[in-house]
């Protein structure tokens, strides 16, 4: 079919998807989420907003022989408890992780634009929801009623949220977005209770919905290499549970699609595209 225009823009009947792959990976800790990201094309960029993602990204990135970006400054994007506690209004804290947010988002695509970078990862994406709400919402709980029952006032923070993840996509990159599925952050006031529910499925409960594949790692707690039971001789899975170019393997092929050392990105990739060009990937 011909090329038509449309308000000024042109349409093609043979056009495909070219969306790259923005990556949601869950899983508790210690299940190898920053240590998949690694296993990528070598040129990644780190958006670092966890202290312990260092020493991972530091051991695996040599193991693997990857070239990485990360921040020199390991606090640049992380949350200072320090300066926090330093300062003497609520007003002021929320300023602090509005420019802390900015800073993130404006990192992560400028390593986006950066030519030596082939794929970025968030590590963890959760701490980055996490500030994304007290910057909104400021650091006391911002209720509204919803059919006479009252809740915490979510809307902008879900919809910053969706905007950030959905901006990713037009770089053309892969983006890996690391979260937890535990409560890993507990935010506390002064007198040691939970500030508020800052966790919805470990970082953002509409993950799933904005991202074009979301898998799950899992760490087997009985895990005996030397059993006689399948069930216990395997350590580490990755399952699928959100897959847009093939959503057959969100079913029983998905869980699991793959198995400790053949967890890797390059081998997730071609699962999903079995055509693809494994070397021009890596």
């Amino acid at each position: 079919m011909k090329d038509v225009k449309v308000a000024g823009i042109d349409f093609d009947s043979a056009a495909t998807n070219h969306d790259p792959h923005i990556i949601g990976v869950f899983g508790d800790e210690h299940c190898g989420k920053t240590r998949l990201a690694l296993t990528g094309p070598s040129g990644i960029g780190c958006v670092v907003t966890e202290m312990k993602s260092y020493l991972t990204i530091t051991k695996d990135s040599t193991e693997y022989g990857k070239r990485v970006l990360k921040p020199t400054d390991p606090m640049a994007l992380i949350a200072s408890n320090r300066k926090l506690n330093a300062m003497k209004s609520a007003t002021e804290q929320q300023k602090y992780y509005i420019e802390l947010v900015k800073r993130i988002e404006n990192v992560t695509y400028a390593l986006l634009e950066n030519p030596e970078v082939r794929i970025v990862m968030i590590d963890k994406f959760t701490a980055y929801c996490h500030y994304k709400e007290f910057a909104v919402n400021g650091m006391e709980p911002n209720y509204i009623k919803i059919d006479g029952a009252v809740r915490q006032r979510k809307a902008e923070v879900i919809q910053g949220i969706v905007d950030f993840v959905n901006a990713l996509s037009e770089y053309g990159k892969p983006v890996m977005l690391l979260c937890s599925t535990r409560p890993d952050f507990d935010y506390l006031d002064k007198d040691g209770h939970p500030l508020r529910n800052t966790w919805n499925c470990g970082s953002f409960y509409y993950l799933g919905s904005h991202t074009n594949l979301t898998v799950e790692l899992i760490d087997n707690k009985f895990w005996r290499p030397d059993s006689k039971k399948a069930d216990e001789r395997w350590h580490y899975r990755l399952n699928v549970r959100r897959c847009q170019k093939r959503p057959e393997l969100e079913g029983p092929e998905g869980s699991p699609l793959l198995e400790d050392d053949g967890i890797t990105l390059t081998n997730l990739i071609t699962m999903i595209e079995p055509d693809v060009d494994v070397e021009a990937w890596m």
